[in-house]
């Protein structure tokens, strides 16, 4: 076995996929996020193309989360298993791995076959007239469909949901790591999801775009309440920018670079 290898929680895979660190730093590899909690690489390996995401779980709260709950990868493996369960597209879980010290899962990695396909704010973006109408509903439609059967993403910004294909529109969630079912899901949380759609993609249309979208999710409401609902999605956009830019310290054109930029 490799030298720092992690050990198979869910799933299977060969002795050479398990040496994670090294596949992160060989040349072929692919770096797709690299941020303070997680690594996100695409792989070339003789089975295809593997996504894997690296957690660090060794900051004291992330510890304490993963001692209660389990490690990152073997959470997201359970999410998807969760969402794949209810009828929605995801990428193909292949393992769930961790290595321990001490006997602590300081690091986790889930390794998902690759889903070729832009990204929704992209392709959205990059449409216009009919093509982007389509996109819009359809995509209003499986947010609609996804809170109807209970699944909450914590995490819902249009760069995580996948369009494989487009005639008709297929949306493949591949941020699963923060996914929660609940019996009833409530308007507060349904209402983040929708403002963090807005935040990725909503600021940048026009309002008859964003209008039609969220009538569509809303499932026709009347003018007076569609209105009232749209201010609210607006005013709540603009509150967490401005938490964002003061978190970070930035003027509100360097947050809205960074926003176009994430």
């Amino acid at each position: 076995m490799p030298d720092g290898a992690y050990t198979v929680r869910h799933g299977a895979t060969g002795a050479a996929l398990r040496d994670v660190e090294a596949l992160l730093r060989a040349p072929g590899s692919r770096v797709l996020k690299d941020g303070r909690r997680a690594t996100v690489a695409a792989v070339e390996t003789p089975d295809g193309i593997l996504v894997l995401k690296r957690f660090r779980d060794d900051r004291p709260l992330r510890l304490l989360v993963a001692l209660a709950l389990g490690p990152s990868a073997a959470r997201v493996w359970r999410a998807t298993a969760l969402v794949r369960g209810a009828g929605f597209a995801v990428p193909e879980p292949v393992a769930a791995l961790e290595r321990r010290r001490f006997g602590l899962p300081l690091r986790s990695c889930f390794v998902a076959r690759f889903v070729r396909g832009p990204a929704l704010d992209e392709l959205w973006r990059a449409r216009r007239g009919a093509a982007r109408r389509a996109l819009t509903v359809a995509f209003a439609d499986w947010l609609r469909t996804l809170h109807a059967a209970g699944l909450y993403p914590q995490d819902l910004r249009a760069a995580n949901v996948l369009v494989p294909r487009e005639h008709p529109p297929t949306f493949v969630l591949v941020d699963l790591d923060r996914v929660r079912r609940y019996r009833h899901l409530s308007w507060r949380r349904r209402r983040k999801n929708v403002v963090q759609v807005h935040r990725s993609v909503g600021r940048d249309a026009p309002r008859r775009e964003s209008l039609r979208f969220l009538r569509r999710y809303l499932g026709e409401p009347g003018a007076a309440e569609l209105r009232r609902i749209a201010a609210e999605i607006v005013a709540l956009g603009e509150r967490k920018d401005a938490e964002y830019a003061r978190r970070r310290g930035l003027t509100p054109a360097e947050a809205a670079a960074a926003r176009r930029a994430s």
